[in-house]
Formats: structure tokens, C-alpha cells, sequence
């Protein structure tokens, strides 16, 4: 028994599984994303429904160009900012990875769904404006979250490494560990400030052009 163990110990050590976490969060992302869309296009057909199940009410005001700035800029920072320091608060416990696959599949619903409502409302036009809405603060976005994913499965890989040879992370790791989340933290700020002033005046003159 000791020696079948050993010997499944060192398959696993010599072919690692090749299902990685990240491998898991694209596929909740993508899979959430065309899940959307074929249900907002076969069973749930109500466009208003899909953007206030969202919550997307900037982008409502975006295109009705209403609302203050400044009140814009206090919607945003409730909608975007809290489910990012969740990510980096919990990043390195087991609730944190599980809300890191929750948050990847919402992302995808939120996508699918946006994508689906400004096709019906535009139809091939729509690409454009979803493409217009989404620039450029979901770049930004989207390269906070893939740069913080790729680092918390850095960190945990190593610390588990480190555990199994009997040892712990060094302070000097866990330093550049937290100086990342900072540095990757003042990245998605400047997405959130994106999408306060950069992304209503190009979503209006796409609007303007169709």
C-alpha cells in the first residue's frame, strides 16, 4: 500500500494535472458568457430586464446622458470597487479562490447579457457599442484581474512548495506579494477613473456615428 502511494506521489509530482485553476476560471468565464447569450436569445428576451439585473445603471445613464459626474464617479466606485478588494483581501484562502470562479462566471453573465442587449437594440450595430462601451476601462479591468489571478496562484503554489519542503514563506516574499496588490490595486483605480472620463465621451460619439 505504502509503495502504490508512493508511486501515485511521484506520477502526480512528474505529470501535474493540466485542469490549473486558471483553466478553471476561463472556462467559468467563457461558458457563463455564451450561457448568457443563448438564454437571453431562447428563453429570456426582456432587454430592460438584463441591464437592471446587472445593475449596469451607469451605463443606462451613459446613454441617456444624464447624471453628474461626480455621482457617476460614486456609482462606479459602489459597483466595481468592492468586488475587487474582496479578490485581495481573501486571495490567499481557500473562500477567496471559490469567490475568484464565482467572480469569473458573474463576469461572464454580465458580458453575455450587455452583449445580447445592444444587439437587439442595434443589431449588428451593437457590436460596436458594446465594443465602445467596454473601452477602455474593461481593458484595464481585465488586466488587473488576470495579472491578480496569475499572482495569487504564483503565491499559493509557492507557499505550498515551501510547506512541503517543511518551510514558509519568507517576509521578504510576502512583502513583494503585498506590493503587487498595491501596484495592481492603483492599475484597476485607473480603470475605474476610465470609465468615469474616458468612456462616456466615447460611447457618445459611437452612439453619434450609428
Amino acid at each position: 500500500m505504502e509503495s502504490y502511494q508512493h508511486d501515485v506521489y511521484t506520477y502526480v509530482q512528474k505529470y501535474p494535472s493540466k485542469i490549473s485553476a486558471a483553466l478553471i476560471y476561463r472556462l467559468l468565464f467563457f461558458g457563463c458568457f455564451f450561457a448568457a447569450i443563448l438564454l437571453a436569445n431562447i428563453g429570456w428576451k426582456s432587454e430592460a430586464s438584463w441591464i437592471g439585473y446587472l445593475n449596469e445603471n451607469s451605463f443606462i445613464q451613459q446613454m441617456a446622458g444624464t447624471g453628474q459626474i461626480e455621482s457617476h464617479m460614486a456609482l462606479i466606485l459602489k459597483q466595481r470597487l468592492p468586488y475587487w478588494l474582496i479578490l485581495v483581501c481573501f486571495s490567499q484562502t481557500v473562500p477567496g479562490l471559490i469567490y475568484a470562479g464565482v467572480f469569473a462566471g458573474w463576469q461572464g453573465i454580465s458580458f453575455g447579457f450587455i452583449f445580447s442587449a445592444m444587439l437587439a437594440r442595434y443589431g449588428i450595430r451593437g457590436i460596436a457599442v458594446f465594443a465602445g462601451m467596454c473601452f477602455p476601462q474593461f481593458l484595464i479591468y481585465l488586466v488587473s484581474f488576470i495579472l491578480m489571478y496569475r499572482l495569487m496562484l504564483m503565491y499559493r503554489r509557492g507557499k505550498q512548495e515551501q510547506i512541503g519542503r517543511g518551510g514558509s514563506m519568507t517576509v521578504q516574499k510576502k512583502v513583494v506579494y503585498l506590493v503587487f496588490c498595491v501596484i495592481l490595486s492603483a492599475v484597476f483605480l485607473c480603470g475605474i477613473f476610465a470609465e468615469n472620463y474616458v468612456n462616456p465621451y466615447i460611447l457618445n460619439q459611437i452612439v453619434k456615428i450609428l
